[in-house]
């Protein structure tokens, strides 16, 4: 084989789905939902911080130290904590035009997070629209809130598991869902509770300077650094031109609506407390034609 000819194969994507999950809090958005409702309503920064750590280090279960956050919440109402999360939650800059580049290239595109999915949802719903908010799915624990605030009780994805939501085991269950397609998982993370899904993917973003890249480089796990989702993007496109079920030469295959189909199927039952206000502007960092500006790339034709 000639030199030239390795150069082609060498750029030739593998002829697989896309699949993409990707963590929330501190990853989609800067801020952690739960640490704004905690630092105000809760125990405070201080404290906070402290249990963070205890994950860390070991001292405590991230179910356990998460009980004691959630715990904490008195006195303030869902409706009263999604105003405060309008105040302080700031959207990853490269987000919006990402999520617009895996729709419109049939790349299945969900949440997997260990927060409460009332929380998310209804952040994702007022930064970008509802409609298409609804094409991602949520891989979520939920919550039950007491209607006057008083107490604050998350309902567990995985019961059993010291982490709440196992990462790991919601990422093998798609594995098995759609082991005839075998797509390629992508995953997307920044913290402390992305360590077990970081292990399942077949191909790992972590958030540079962060706790996921530090455990990375500690266990000689191959990840790509990224500032913001612009540098996803970016990466992204290698993985789609010349795919055929994603380059948009060829239109959507039945592999991917499998795949797709497969993800939605995740998607956590709808929270127990309807019908409140949401959150209204939500911050972004940058207009959509600003992050034109700032990576220079445009939406393949």
């Amino acid at each position: 084989m000639s030199l030239s000819d390795k150069i082609e194969k060498a750029h030739i994507p593998e002829q697989r789905p896309l699949a993409i999950f990707s963590d929330f809090d501190g990853t989609i958005f800067l801020q952690d939902t739960g640490h704004v409702l905690f630092d105000k309503f809760g125990c405070g920064p201080e404290r906070r911080a402290e249990l963070d750590e205890s994950i860390f280090t070991g001292e405590r279960t991230f179910k356990g130290a998460s009980e004691l956050l959630w715990g904490s919440l008195k006195d303030v109402t869902l409706e009263q904590g999604f105003k405060q999360l309008e105040k302080d939650l700031t959207m990853d800059p490269g987000f919006t035009e990402f999520l617009k580049y895996v729709q419109r290239h049939h790349i299945p595109f969900s949440v997997i997070s260990a927060g409460i999915r009332p929380l998310l949802r209804v952040a994702l719903d007022e930064s970008i629209g509802k409609e298409k908010s609804a094409e991602i799915n949520i891989v979520s624990n939920d919550a039950i809130i007491a209607a006057d605030g008083s107490k604050w009780t998350p309902l567990w994805r995985h019961p059993d598991s010291d982490l709440g939501h196992d990462k790991s085991v919601s990422l093998q269950e798609f594995k098995d869902a759609t082991e005839e397609v075998n797509p390629i998982i992508i995953f997307i993370g920044d913290g402390v509770s992305d360590l077990p899904a970081a292990k399942h993917s077949d191909v790992l973003f972590a958030r540079r300077g962060l706790k996921l890249e530090q455990y990375c480089q500690t266990n000689k796990i191959p990840y790509i650094p990224y500032d913001d989702f612009n540098d996803i993007r970016r990466e992204l496109r290698k993985y789609v031109k010349g795919n055929r079920h994603h380059d948009l030469k060829y239109g959507a295959s039945d592999d991917t609506e499998l795949v797709r189909s497969a993800a939605s199927s995740m998607e956590t039952s709808p929270s127990a407390s309807p019908g409140l206000k949401p959150l209204t502007n939500l911050k972004m960092t940058k207009t959509e034609k600003e992050l034109d500006k700032l990576d220079g790339l445009k939406l393949d034709k």
